[in-house]
């Protein structure tokens, strides 16, 4: 028993790729249980090790089936001639344990071997001693029962005199439970907007990781997505990371989209020059304009408030022409300007009398059950003296008033600053409803007569406008 053991301590049996020339061509037997060392009479390659062992996953439950693999690393050669490999628990024991299973392509080149101490199929090693290529797999099975962790060593012979031993994997750690994922988002992103600030795309990338699965295993989805497009100012990105239990982790990203730097200023219209006379008692007068008009690309659709300095409808002192300066901001505080020129004439004994314009006349149908109907109209009126805003201007009645069933005259008046004024009238004329349609126009004839009263039922009494008889209709 004493020489058995010395004999089985010249293998170091965690993980090992043997070449057995002229010994053991047939693969690794009871003598590598242990050291993984073959017996070819030279000593083992110093580091660096040119092969390496990978794993389906880092962690395992009772029944996985882990996917182990034998491969060069990266520059190195593929080709060898034999290997052991073997699985133990990751401290305190060299014995084997599990089981591993050649794949149905590798059944000729490879075969179990047996160390007599833990599981029959918890080493694999070569049946023959011909060139081979990597990779090389197997999938591998926790015994039951087992409740350590596990790691993986290697023996791989390149050639008879060359080898390498005692490679060991990571070590594949028992499942303690369902560990929960874990995701961590990028800072807050920030973007500049395209032209005009409509918006932008923003790009991010959190990362998900789980101590029992692999990362790419992981279902990681951000809403909205990376690479969306994201309107002016913060939107926060909700990232949620599901693991194969359905644990979930969520982490949140700010994304900004910031303004254009480069503002598009204003822009600015004043109205015409104005001319107003004086009064007769004071040289001045009161002077209104209509507001400008002040837009900008930056921000479409609104006309933007504009100050003039001074003011419309202040006093002008003395005779002579004023520069008046209107000025407009965008949001940005960029502005532009434009000027109106304001003139005070003299005063002159004669008084240029405004005039008025009313529109003709105005027809509106009387609402159900004729009883009248409202009706609006726009005259308008001048003076040569001062501007059309700061003349007087009233009708009567006014425009928009209920007005009864047939016609109304309307006296407009415009009063200038010295008191001289001008009228005009519109006639108002709501037409009845008859019965079955309604009577359009003038229904009665001829046209110098007009309707005065409703009787009943298509019956309308007519009046005279020129003294002439109307007929009944």
């Amino acid at each position: 028993m004493a020489q058995l053991k010395v004999l089985l301590s010249t293998f170091f049996l965690v993980l090992t790729a043997v070449t057995l020339v002229e010994c053991f061509p047939g693969g690794a037997g009871t003598q590598a249980c242990v050291t993984l060392v073959p017996l070819h009479g030279t000593q083992p390659q110093p580091a660096p090790v040119p092969y390496q062992i990978t794993l389906s996953q880092s962690t395992f439950a009772p029944g996985d089936q882990i996917l182990v693999t034998v491969d060069a690393t990266p520059g190195n050669t593929n080709v060898y001639r034999g290997l052991a490999l073997q699985a133990r628990p990751a401290v305190g024991s060299t014995d084997t344990t599990g089981t591993f299973t050649i794949l149905p392509n590798d059944q000729s080149n490879f075969r179990f071997y047996d160390c007599a101490d833990g599981s029959p199929t918890g080493g694999v090693t070569h049946t023959n001693r011909n060139d081979k290529s990597l990779p090389q797999r197997f999938l591998w099975t926790p015994s039951d029962g087992f409740t350590g962790d596990v790691q993986f060593r290697l023996t791989v012979v390149r050639e008879f005199s060359i080898f390498w031993t005692d490679i060991p994997s990571a070590v594949l750690r028992l499942q303690q439970g369902n560990n929960l994922p874990v995701v961590t988002c990028p800072g807050p992103v920030s973007v500049q907007s395209l032209p005009n600030n409509v918006g932008n795309r923003a790009t991010f990338l959190p990362t998900c990781t789980d101590l029992d699965q692999s990362d790419a295993s992981l279902d990681l989805t951000c809403s909205p997505a990376s690479n969306s497009f994201f309107p002016l100012g913060t939107t926060p990105v909700v990232c949620i990371c599901t693991d194969n239990q359905g644990e979930t982790d969520t982490c949140t990203i700010p994304v900004t989209i910031n303004p254009v730097l480069e503002n598009t200023p204003p822009a600015i219209t004043c109205p015409g020059s104005v001319s107003v006379r004086s009064f007769q008692q004071i040289e001045g007068n009161f002077v209104s304009w209509d507001a400008p008009i002040c837009t900008d690309v930056d921000q479409p659709g609104i006309n933007l408030a504009s100050t003039c300095e001074p003011a419309s409808g202040s006093f002008f002192q003395g005779l002579g022409t004023t520069v008046v300066t209107c000025t407009c901001s965008d949001n940005q505080r960029a502005t532009d300007t434009c000027t109106i020129s304001v003139t005070i004439t003299s005063f002159t004994d004669v008084n240029t009398l405004p005039v008025v314009t009313c529109p003709g006349p105005v027809s509106v149908q009387s609402l159900p059950n004729n009883v009248g109907n409202r009706a609006t109209f726009l005259p308008t009126c001048t003076d040569l003296d001062q501007s059309d805003a700061s003349l007087d201007l009233t009708c009567s009645p006014a425009s928009n008033s209920f007005f009864q069933l047939g016609t109304t005259p309307v006296v407009c008046t415009c009063t200038d600053n010295q008191g001289a004024t001008d009228t005009c009238t519109i006639s108002v004329t709501i037409s009845p409803v008859g019965q079955g349609g309604v009577c359009d126009g003038n229904p009665c004839f001829p046209n110098e007569c007009r309707v005065s009263l409703l009787s009943g039922p298509d019956r309308y009494t007519c009046h005279s406008t020129t003294g002439a008889p109307c007929p009944e209709r």
